[in-house]
């Protein structure tokens, strides 16, 4: 039946830890092997992600496991506040966001992320990303959700994501999963 969810791979965080990879083969962070290696679309999901210092969190895809920090990734997304008001945003970047606002430390983040023609090497790889979280900057104290579609601008096969954040902060907990449709 077309349309299940199958847990292809997971991370949890138990300790600091500089990036999450999901996929990505022999380099992914579950050393499971695991890659995504077919033309359906993937679902990632971050449950209670966090930091210990506030950060944006951000994420690259992965070729042959390593994360390509040179491709030019569009990001198109609308930030809502829990106060209704609501910010637009749109550039071109080395990474996508996860969040485009900073995430209070020990909050914990939550992320759904599609991931669409991945493997394909002759069209760009497309994400939607749709996060909420506890915010940290001009309306502190809120609720924050983000919801982008980003694109990769590189036509590449790719094999994996990896998760980081602002100035090489490390990550301090949280669940992190890929699930492949089928």
């Amino acid at each position: 039946m077309a349309g299940n969810l199958l847990l292809v791979d997971k991370f949890t965080v138990t300790a600091p830890v500089a990036s999450v990879v999901l996929g990505g083969g022999s380099a992914g962070s579950s050393g499971l092997n695991v890659t995504i290696d077919t033309d359906t679309p993937y679902m990632v999901v971050l449950a209670k992600a966090d930091c210990a210092t506030d950060r944006v969190g951000n994420w690259h895809f992965t070729e042959s496991g390593v994360a390509n920090t040179t491709a030019s990734y569009s990001n198109a997304g609308r930030i809502q506040y829990a106060t209704t008001s609501s910010v637009s945003s749109g550039n071109v970047t080395n990474n996508g966001y996860v969040s485009k606002s900073r995430m209070e430390s020990d909050s914990g983040m939550n992320v759904i992320m599609h991931i669409f023609d991945a493997i394909d090497s002759s069209n760009f790889t497309t994400a939607t990303i749709n996060s909420v979280e506890d915010l940290q900057d001009s309306q502190s104290g809120s609720i924050v959700s983000w919801h982008a579609v980003t694109t990769m601008e590189t036509a590449s096969a790719v094999d994996g994501i990896e998760f980081t954040l602002e100035a090489s902060d490390n990550w301090s907990g949280g669940d992190f999963y890929l699930y492949k449709v089928v």
